[in-house]
């Protein structure tokens, strides 16, 4: 399965993408992750139009939050684990 990349937004070390499949019309992926160790990622898979979009909207304003932390403590955040 092809996916097709329709938006790809970075702040400093975090990154919001969105994945299209080009096979259905309606279908997907959104994924919220972090490029500094300790990496995190959260994947949605298969998701249609209004979850994506509003996906989309509450992660681009984690991210602007997020953006400010270090990455361990956005790790914390968003694990709930603290990475010695």
């Amino acid at each position: 399965m092809i996916k097709k990349s329709i938006h790809y937004k970075k702040y400093r070390y975090i990154s919001v993408r969105v994945l299209k499949d080009t096979v259905k019309d309606d279908c997907y992926d959104v994924a919220f992750q972090s490029s500094a160790w300790p990496r995190w990622r959260r994947w949605h898979k298969n998701v249609d139009v209004y979850v994506m979009k509003e996906l989309v909207l509450r992660y681009k304003v984690r991210a602007i939050a997020l953006q400010f932390t270090p990455p361990r403590v956005s790790h914390l955040i968003i694990t709930g684990r603290w990475v010695k």
